[in-house]
């Protein structure tokens, strides 16, 4: 067997398990009443939205790190693992599952403001 192969079996094992885990998981949540799966449904979303976006860009490093290798720039790649935006993943996540909250509550005025405070704070650097 190639190592392409069970490079995808094992894709396919993960999407799977990660496929069977969030059907049982909403199975149980829809069990539980219309409240709760409302809940679970925006925790899910959230999540879902976080790791889409941190995929992106996962994405790009990737590409990043595979030119330094195919390039034979291992210096760049190690730059690439150490200093590419994975550091703001956590600050991302928790961004946006504060912002989810905030909308659950209907604050659409904090929202606003603080991303005005924040473009305001990136201008000015």
């Amino acid at each position: 067997m190639s190592s392409s192969c069970f490079a995808g079996g094992l894709l396919i094992g993960r999407t799977l398990a990660v496929l069977v885990t969030l059907t049982l998981a909403t199975s149980m949540a829809a069990r539980e009443g219309p409240v709760p799966l409302v809940g679970y449904q925006i925790c899910l979303q959230v999540w879902l939205a976080v790791s889409l976006l941190t995929d992106a860009l996962a994405l790009a490093g990737q590409a990043l790190l595979a030119g330094g290798y195919f390039q034979e720039d291992y210096g760049q790649s190690r730059q690439v693992v150490y200093k590419f935006v994975a550091g703001s993943h956590p600050i991302n996540a928790l961004a946006f599952v504060r912002d989810g909250l905030y909308y659950g509550v209907s604050d659409f005025g904090y929202v606003a403001y603080s991303m005005v405070l924040l473009f305001a704070s990136v201008k000015g650097t």
